[in-house]
């Protein structure tokens, strides 16, 4: 793998990470509307990570 693809596997991985921090609408699933701009947030960025491991895996 080239350093650059490395690089942006390593930045994808640490924004999903981050993005799925234990919240407190996960224990009270009534608290979900109040957190639905944080929900958009969360698929954005799988999303990317979708893309790019379909992108690695089809260079494959």
């Amino acid at each position: 793998m080239e350093d650059e693809t490395v690089v942006k596997m390593d930045k994808i991985l640490k924004s999903v990470l981050i993005k799925l921090d234990p919240r407190i609408d996960d224990y009270f699933p009534i608290l979900t509307p109040f957190f639905s701009r944080e929900r958009n947030r969360v698929n954005l960025v799988r999303k990317k990570q979708v893309e790019f491991v379909v992108e690695l895996i089809n260079r494959r």
